[in-house]
């Protein structure tokens, strides 16, 4: 028999795997029903370890010995409880990978010859060397350890099984129980090549529309399923069956209009009624994200989307009919879904796996036809354009590499695939990794460019002359979080504070700067050092703003409402039920006076709740906003329509400035309650299709935004837009016009300590004004341009 390689998927929610020889691949059986299993262990208190179905069985009854959704924290220092002892989420990923190569071995009457394992696209290499523990963990060799992303295994999978011209591209959308993913392959005469960069979401999921679900209920039933006495040995498991049934509810929406969801909790038995118009405007907005940072990996391949042959949409999530229906709708593209959508990445994991076994890979198609239904020609990775624009992955994902060569050692099927097809070449485990930084970097011609001194101690700044870009003069450094703490000038701690991704920024009037990020926490930054201010409840989702008041307490927006915290307490500032509020909470702001505002993208709307508690409507008027010139200036912001609002701030005259990513616009409200667009809506774009940015002075509402995803002002009523499309922070002067402050520059890295206009970003996110200083997220650092 001849060795078999084994794919495997190891999901948020459930995880799959496939074996395959040659270029034939079939899913291992792994469930008790299905070919999936739940991504669940119960390690129960004779210390036997159960995993997949029967855990889940067993966790109705057994709630506090059960972890699922662990996937999501993965590189995440803090252990995860069970029962009374600690466990690591790399052991927890162990077991459950341990649990299927023996079904493996099982079935096959012997060992995989190499195990192939998939992770986002936009995994960092701390999170790529966790995953590798794991896999240590469950007793594997690393020699026989290969990684690859979830697209390019969803794209092996698809290339297999569908005829492709020679020039097609295909885009390929997986949106699976936690993650989302989106990247592009193009058939050439004698392989397949990924194309751009890939995007991807890190923390968004079908386990957020289960959660959006069962705050719908509890907001049904007045709060009664989140108020629920924690100290009810009945209450556990209630809320456990009852997250059960809400995601059961939300599968059935795929194909019913209604349904009925039972509610069994102590001192309440009912059911609640949801239908599937009332599920698709909670999650509208979220889906819209994914469909945007699609465009966006479109638009890093610099090709345009008519000119993508077909969307492929992979993974559960993806069976959703609001899915197919808003990405046939913005990419006016063919739209297909897999038939079996939860196994594509375990198929093409296998497939990969199984061409880099010598003997392995099949003939390859001829020059002159497409590969037919049943051979299989593994992916590579096209060389990317010298200026090709890094996408970001949307609040908080951190994107791992341009390319292929640059990601951090781990060597994938893509990197490895280019010499299996050709003919040759070393095995894809041992193939050397190349590093990209800023020594390879050279002056462009015309350009004396500025020589940039290395950091004592910091591998990763090397002395090198860079060109100039585009932005300011002042100099911009690295404040917080990041991967070295040499030669920043800030202590380990502040550096070392497992952050992997930042959701809101801002700063007191001491100078301290407090951040929101995607593990729920709330950290402190001060003199260097990192204070843990809280950990919220993971069941109530990433936040989504945060602001510190003049007594100090810290306000953070959730899915239950607003919080305030103060003195390593929590109350309930604000709940969701009182104000109307749907799931995804929305940035947060306050005035001068104390008041708080807050934009409930669901509902496309902002509130106002008084120093008095008394809550009152803003602006939004149900309907959603859309890009292009902006409509109702000059009339009251209540009846005017909003999008997605992604940064909110009150200047100090009063005016509450907002940053709309689904109108691409910023918008003002007076302090008399009218509303008129400051910048976006125009035709002159940021950034063009060369890269090229918009010329500085060019009048801000002449410029169309790429993404919107970040917004300070200044103590003077500047404000500063961070567009993660075009890689970008802009300032609005006061004469209408714009100014590059920072923005991508191929020329040279994301170099601290330098001028502004001789570094580069990575993936922009959330901004935050304190004093003459601009903080921006950076993808999991917190860099900062001071003087401005």
């Amino acid at each position: 028999m001849s060795r078999y390689a084994l794919g495997v998927d190891l999901g948020t929610t459930y995880s799959a795997a496939a074996i395959a020889r040659g270029s034939n691949a079939e899913p291992l059986p792994l469930g008790t029903d299905t070919a999936q299993i739940p991504s669940v262990v119960l390690i129960r208190e004779d210390g036997e370890i159960l995993v997949g179905d029967p855990a889940e069985r067993r966790a109705s009854a057994e709630p506090t010995r059960a972890a699922r959704e662990f996937k999501r924290r993965l590189g995440d220092p803090v252990p995860i409880i069970i029962g009374d002892t600690t466990h690591t989420v790399e052991s927890l990923m162990g077991h459950l990978l341990r649990e299927i190569v023996r079904r493996a071995t099982e079935q096959e009457g012997e060992t995989p010859g190499v195990v192939v394992l998939t992770h986002p696209a936009n995994y960092s290499e701390y999170k790529i060397g966790s995953l590798r523990e794991a896999a240590r963990l469950a007793g594997l060799d690393s020699s026989d350890v290969i990684l690859i992303t979830e697209p390019e295994a969803a794209a092996i999978a698809y290339s297999r099984q569908q005829r492709i011209e020679p020039g097609e591209i295909v885009a390929i959308y997986d949106f699976g129980g936690g993650t989302f993913d989106a990247a592009l392959v193009r058939r050439t005469d004698d392989q397949f090549e990924l194309i751009g960069i890939p995007e991807g979401m890190e923390r968004l999921g079908g386990i957020d529309f289960d959660q959006a679900v069962m705050a719908h209920v509890d907001s049904c039933l007045g709060g009664l399923v989140s108020s629920a006495d924690k100290n009810d040995p009945q209450t556990r498991p209630g809320q456990a069956r009852l997250r059960v049934e809400c995601r059961r509810a939300k599968e059935s929406l795929s194909t019913d209009s209604d349904t009925t969801i039972p509610v069994a909790m102590p001192g309440v038995q009912t059911e609640v009624r949801l239908t599937r118009d009332e599920f698709e405007s909670m999650i509208r907005p979220r889906i819209a994200e994914t469909v945007r940072a699609l465009e966006r990996a479109v638009a890093s391949a610099h090709v345009t989307m008519d000119q993508v042959a077909r969307v492929l949409l992979v993974g559960g999530s993806s069976r959703m009919p609001i899915v197919a229906e808003l990405v046939r709708g913005a990419t006016n593209r063919p739209v297909g879904l897999d038939a079996h959508p939860k196994l594509t990445i375990a198929v093409g994991a296998a497939l990969a796996g199984a061409a880099s076994i010598p003997n392995a890979v099949e003939a390859s198609p001829s020059s002159s036809s497409s590969a037919p239904a049943g051979t299989w020609q593994p992916p590579v990775r096209a060389p990317e354009p010298p200026a090709a624009p890094i996408a970001k992955p949307a609040r908080g994902g951190r994107k791992v590499g341009v390319k292929v060569a640059a990601i951090g050692g781990v060597v994938g099927a893509v990197a490895v695939v280019a010499a299996l097809a050709l003919g040759g070449g070393s095995s894809p485990k041992t193939a050397p990794a190349t590093t990209l930084g800023p020594s390879t970097v050279t002056t462009l011609p015309g350009d004396t460019g500025t020589t940039v001194a290395p950091i004592p101690g910091d591998t990763s700044t090397t002395a090198a002359t860079v060109a100039a870009g585009r932005g300011v003069t002042q100099t911009v450094d690295r404040f917080a979080f990041g991967e070295s703490a040499a030669g920043s000038g800030i202590p380990g701690p502040a550096l070392a504070a497992g952050v992997s991704g930042i959701v809101a920024v801002t700063a007191d009037a001491a100078g301290a700067v407090y951040v929101a990020t995607n593990e729920a926490t709330v950290l402190r930054i001060s003199g260097g050092n990192v204070e843990l201010v809280a950990s919220l409840d993971p069941a109530e989702g990433i936040p989504g703003g945060i602001v510190v008041t003049s007594d100090g307490s810290v306000l953070v927006s959730t899915s239950a409402g607003v919080r305030s915290l103060l003195s390593g307490g929590s109350t309930l500032l604000l709940p969701r039920a009182d104000a109307g509020l749907g799931a995804t909470p929305g940035p947060i702001a306050l005035d001068g006076a104390g008041n708080l505002f807050l934009a409930d993208n669901d509902n496309h709307r902002i509130i106002r709740r008084g120093t008095d508690g008394a809550l009152s409507l803003v602006a939004g008027n149900g309907g959603g906003a859309v890009p292009g010139p902006q409509i109702g200036d000059g009339q009251p912001a209540g009846n005017v329509a909003l999008g997605y609002v992604t940064g909110l701030v009150v200047d100090g005259g009063g005016n509450l400035i907002l940053a709309d990513s689904g109108a691409l616009a910023v918008r003002v409200i007076a302090p008399a309650g009218t509303i008129s667009t400051l910048a976006g809506g125009g035709s002159t774009s940021l950034a063009g299709a060369d890269g090229t940015l918009a010329a500085d002075g060019a009048p801000a509402r002449d410029i169309a935004f790429g993404a919107i995803d970040g917004l300070a002002v200044s103590t003077s009523g500047t404000p500063f837009v961070a567009d993660l499309s075009s890689g970008a922070i802009v300032r609005i002067a006061a004469d209408g016009t714009v100014q590059i402050v920072i923005a991508r520059n191929p020329s040279t890295g994301a170099v601290d300590g330098v001028p502004a206009n001789n570094s580069s970003i990575s993936a922009l996110g959330a901004l935050a004004y304190r004093d003459g200083v601009l903080y921006f997220e950076d993808s999991t650092s917190l860099r900062r341009i001071t003087g401005l």
